[in-house]
């Protein structure tokens, strides 16, 4: 799935965002947040809309 992928390929050690969240706790946290994340940006994108919060953030989707 290519939001495990992207995971992955997340840095360890950074600061977090306005959220808080760090890259460790998504990546050893269980599967069940990823999928309903893959969920909501497959939602995203076929609605082409993007949540208010997010305006603040800036969102990569990386092909391959």
């Amino acid at each position: 799935m290519e939001v495990e992928k992207a995971i992955q390929k997340l840095k360890n050690n950074k600061a977090p965002k306005a959220d808080g969240i760090v890259a460790e706790m998504i990546r050893l946290g269980p599967a069940e947040p990823i999928s309903m994340l893959h969920q909501l940006f497959m939602k995203i994108w076929a609605d082409e809309t993007v949540l208010d919060d997010w305006t603040e953030s800036l969102i990569c989707f990386q092909e391959g």
